[in-house]
C-alpha cells in the first residue's frame, strides 16, 4: 500500500496514541527514579499537514528523572527523554523513514518526522501534574537522496499530506494517576 496513512508510521511517544505509533527510542522500564504514570489530554491546535485527527485524544505516560534527564515512557515502551531545567523540559526526537510501500514512480520518499514536546512541571522534584505542547513536523528527507521524491505522499495524488513540510500541534494537560 503506497499511500497507507503515513500518520501511522509517523507518530511519537506520545502521538502513539494521538496519531497511532511510531519508534522512537524503546524500553520496556522507567530509567532513573519513577515519577509515576501520568493521564494525559492533548488537544489538537494548527495541523497543516490536513490529518483530519479528533480535537481531543486520552492516553497515559509513564515520567521518570534519571539524573538531569526527563523521560516520559507511552504505552508502547516509546521514549523520549530530554533535560531538566528548572521545573521545564524540552524532548526531541527526530527518525527518518523510507514511506513507500512500493518501489514505483516517483519515490522513494523519505520522510523526517521531528517530534519536539515541552513540559513544564508543578514540581521539579516530585511532580503531580504538567501542561506542555508537542509540535509533529513531516518534512522530505533530502539529507538522504537527492533523487528523494515525496509528491506521490500528497493527497493531491492520493497520498495522506495536504502539504510538505507540514506540522501538527497539541496543547498537553497531565495529572498523575
Amino acid at each position: 500500500m503506497r499511500h497507507s496513512s503515513q500518520y501511522a508510521r509517523f507518530a511519537s511517544p506520545f502521538v502513539l496514541v494521538l496519531l497511532v505509533g511510531c519508534q522512537l527510542g524503546s524500553s520496556s522500564t522507567t530509567t532513573g527514579t519513577d515519577w509515576g504514570t501520568f493521564a494525559v489530554v492533548g488537544t489538537r491546535g494548527k495541523d497543516t499537514c490536513g490529518s483530519n485527527l479528533g480535537t481531543s485524544r486520552d492516553f497515559t505516560v509513564t515520567m521518570s528523572l534519571d539524573g538531569s534527564t526527563v523521560h516520559l515512557l507511552d504505552d508502547a515502551s516509546n521514549d523520549i527523554s530530554g533535560e531538566l531545567q528548572g521545573s521545564s523540559a524540552t524532548l526531541v526526537s527526530e527518525i527518518t523513514s523510507n514511506v513507500d510501500g512500493t518501489a514505483t514512480a516517483p519515490g522513494p520518499c523519505s520522510l523526517t518526522q521531528t517530534t519536539t514536546v515541552d513540559v513544564v512541571l508543578d514540581s521539579a522534584s516530585a511532580p503531580t501534574s504538567f501542561t506542555g505542547s508537542a509540535t509533529y513536523a513531516y518534512a522530505a528527507a533530502s539529507s538522504v537522496s537527492t533523487a528523494n521524491d515525496c509528491t506521490d505522499q500528497l493527497k493531491s495524488s492520493g497520498g495522506s499530506y495536504a502539504t510538505l513540510p507540514c506540522k501538527i500541534e497539541y496543547t498537553l494537560t497531565a495529572t498523575k494517576q
